[in-house]
């Protein structure tokens, strides 16, 4: 978060204002909320209402009980995992803008 709040916290050229600012704790730009994440192409960013996004579900949640991988069974380990396969849409695609650098 620090090295996306250095590349835009820049004052603009009339208003001395800065373009990422902290509110509420959370970081924004033109109010609108500041996310990071390594799942993205290089010198591209997005820009959206992320409140236009909705989450779809492919089936209920599976519980899956791994006694055996790894050598588990020798030491008696077991690890519990569930998988839950979700994508995400966008229902208003005015409201998410894609940018680069």
């Amino acid at each position: 978060m620090q090295k996306l709040h250095q590349a835009f916290a820049e004052k603009t050229a009339s208003s001395g204002e800065m373009i990422v600012t902290m509110h509420e704790g959370q970081y924004r730009i033109f109010g609108v909320p500041v996310y990071a994440t390594t799942n993205s192409v290089e010198g591209k960013y997005l820009l959206g209402d992320l409140s236009t996004l909705a989450l779809v579900y492919f089936g209920s949640p599976q519980v899956i009980v791994d006694k055996y991988s790894d050598g588990k069974s020798t030491t008696g380990q077991t690890d519990v995992i569930v998988l839950n396969l979700v994508d995400v849409g966008c229902t208003n695609q005015n409201a998410i803008c894609v940018g680069s650098a």
